[in-house]
């Protein structure tokens, strides 16, 4: 084992202190006890919040294919990602909605067509999309 501080593998013990699992070497618990050691242990991304999120068992094993054995990571990824100016739903629908105006669609057509669209937003991820676009004869 090697001490999480400083790397050190001079008699490196595991224990848990204040509900954090730790490695650390003699110097370092020595550190600690003196407090001088400061924060241990992984550097924080920000603030943690808890949250509880509910899916179906087959969009739990989705979630977790997706996230390659890393929820939080691929789920912090999400949050940013659907922050993001890259994508915006609305901007889909507004391109599309522009494009039917141009060619004459009726407001009934369109508002089917985006009825259509907001309804895929919730069923088929960016990538699904993109994938299904590529793909396709158009």
């Amino acid at each position: 084992m090697k001490c999480m501080n400083c790397g050190s593998t001079n008699d490196v013990i595991d224990f848990v202190a204040r509900k954090e699992k730790l490695f650390l070497c003699v110097n370092c618990r020595g550190k600690l006890a003196n407090g001088q050691l400061g924060k241990i242990g992984r550097p924080s991304l920000g603030v943690t919040k808890k949250v509880s999120l509910t899916l179906s068992e087959e969009g739990w094993k989705r979630l977790d294919e997706l996230a390659k054995g890393n929820r939080s990571q691929y789920l912090r990824h999400l949050v940013l990602e659907a922050q993001s100016e890259d994508w915006s739903n609305d901007a889909c629908l507004g391109y599309a909605m522009l494009g039917m105006e141009n060619m004459g669609y009726s407001e009934r057509q369109i508002q089917e067509l985006l009825r259509a669209i907001k309804s895929e937003f919730d069923w088929k991820s960016v990538e699904e999309a993109k994938c299904a676009y590529k793909d396709s004869s158009y």
